[in-house]
Parts: structure tokens; sequence; C-alpha cells
């Protein structure tokens, strides 16, 4: 039950880990980076637990949107209907984007 999202949230690590590399090469200063990349780890801590518990939620983790910049990335099964709980554009200050993934399969 557990080990499809475990291997969904590993691999969002992955691309997190990859993707915070594409970030660092924009500043040039690190320390400002290392505060940044912390705050919004700690936004994504204080929400993950509660999104991750809509039925709809497979995955949340930090990545860079279309503009190349941080963000909180919620991955759902399938497209959101009307009557369902949305999520804020933005939370603390960084954006919020919800992506149709599917639902992870373990292998």
């Amino acid at each position: 039950m557990y080990l499809p999202r475990l291997t969904l949230v590993f691999s969002c690590i992955c691309a997190s880990v990859s993707a915070c590399s594409d970030v660092t090469k924009r500043y040039n200063d690190s320390d400002k980076l290392d505060s940044m990349a912390s705050t919004i780890k700690e936004v994504k801590q204080q929400h993950q637990d509660a999104w991750l518990a809509h039925p709809q939620v497979v995955s949340v983790g930090i990545g860079l949107n279309a503009e190349k910049q941080p963000a909180i990335i919620v991955g759902v099964k399938s497209a959101l209907e009307d009557g369902d709980e949305r999520f804020p554009e933005f939370i603390d200050g960084y954006p919020v984007e919800v992506h149709v993934i599917g639902s992870p399969l373990a292998e």
C-alpha cells in the first residue's frame, strides 16, 4: 500500500535534486540559494501531510515551474473535478503547481 507512494516520493526527491542543481547554476550567491531552499522545504513539510491525505494526491515535491522558479509540485492521479478540494496557487510566497501524473505502479 505504501510502496507505490514511497517509490514515487523517492523519484520526486531524485528529480528535485536534479532540478536544484539547475537552480544552483542560476545563482552566484550560494548562501541565498541555501536559505531559500530550506524555506521552501519547510513550507512543503508543513503542508504535505494534509495534501497527501487528499484522495487524488500521490506526491508532493519541490521542482521548477515554467518560469524556472522553485515551486511546490503536487502530483495527482487525474484532473481535479469541480467538487474536489483545490490547491492554492501560492503558499507562503512559493508557487504551487498541480500536475496530473496518474497512479504510480510498483515494480
